[in-house]
């Protein structure tokens, strides 16, 4: 790049100043690391009894680390418990326990969640969850 300054110069000629910045680093990340479909919307289960949700994972961009699984149960879906679940490295499905309490009252529960929490390289979490009810039969 030219650089002149003639202070007699008639015509002054465009001067050039370079500032070095530091270089700019972008990541992108992934909206989700794997799309989550379940063996069945609602699962029944009898009064005092177990049954279990299958939860098919579908991993995207080659991710192939664990899951962390965490499982939200409503305050309005009482007489239930659900979970844990692991998902483990390269798993494509896992189970989730659910029970019905012996006193548990017949009823539908929904809006129960299961989400799964992935770790992309760099340390970022990456969530995806899904909704499913339990029928509580007597």
């Amino acid at each position: 790049m030219p650089f002149a300054k003639d202070p007699m110069a008639k015509q002054k000629p465009a001067t050039s100043n370079v500032v070095w910045a530091m270089p700019v680093v972008l990541q992108v990340l992934p909206k989700a690391l794997a799309t989550v479909a379940l063996s069945a919307p609602q699962i029944p289960v009898k009064a005092g009894q177990s049954a279990e949700l299958v939860v098919k994972v579908t991993r995207l961009h080659g991710f192939s680390g664990p899951f962390q699984v965490d499982v939200v149960v409503p305050p309005a879906a009482m007489g239930v418990q659900v979970g844990p679940g692991v998902c483990p490295p390269g798993a494509t499905e896992f189970k989730v326990p659910v029970r019905a309490l012996p006193d548990a009252k017949p009823g539908a529960r929904n809006d129960i969640v299961v989400r799964l929490t992935g770790t992309w390289p760099g340390g970022q979490p990456i969530p995806v969850e899904i909704k499913f009810g339990v029928v509580v039969n007597p």
